[in-house]
């Protein structure tokens, strides 16, 4: 293995060197390619604090179901009343799902495709000034919820059903 020291590199950069092991820099952004990564970026920005904020009144509506499976032993019609709404919140929760499923995706592409990748600031700026703030804020701020893959119904707890 060649030991690589700091004149080495220094050399190499100053005389346009390559080294064979690293990758190559990404090529940069056209102009459609810029507009349709600041449409991702637009897009994850506004969808964060709505899947959040979701996700937060999910739970709270967890906490309620859970209080009123407690009571619903009280008495049959409890009983129905609970399962009337666990299966609603359950189709909530679904659809819930496929939403974050693919913002997921949405941010997936964003990361292959423009994440890293360099642009020429008069694209930026021929760009329309929303799709352009939204590339001069990035992402660094939003925070999108994940469905993993191998995930599977069971393996949460917010599903709630009743045996018969």
């Amino acid at each position: 293995m060649k030991k690589t020291t700091i004149a080495s590199i220094l050399l190499a950069a100053l005389s346009g060197t390559v080294y064979a092991d690293r990758a190559p820099e990404p090529a940069p952004l056209n102009a459609d390619e810029l507009a349709h990564c600041a449409a991702q970026v637009q897009l994850m920005r506004s969808e964060s604090e709505r899947l959040w904020a979701q996700a937060d009144a999910d739970k709270e509506r967890r906490e309620q179901l859970r209080a009123l499976y407690k009571k619903s032993s009280d008495s049959p019609e409890q009983l129905l009343r609970y399962n009337e709404q666990a299966q609603a919140f359950n189709k909530r929760m679904y659809l819930f799902r496929l939403e974050v499923g693919d913002i997921n995706e949405v941010r997936d592409a964003y990361e292959n495709d423009c994440a890293n990748r360099p642009y020429q600031r008069e694209r930026l700026n021929d760009l329309p000034e929303a799709k352009a703030q939204a590339m001069r804020e990035g992402l660094g701020d939003v925070r999108l919820p994940r469905i993993r893959a191998a995930e599977t119904v069971e393996e949460h707890d917010d599903v709630y059903y009743s045996a018969p």
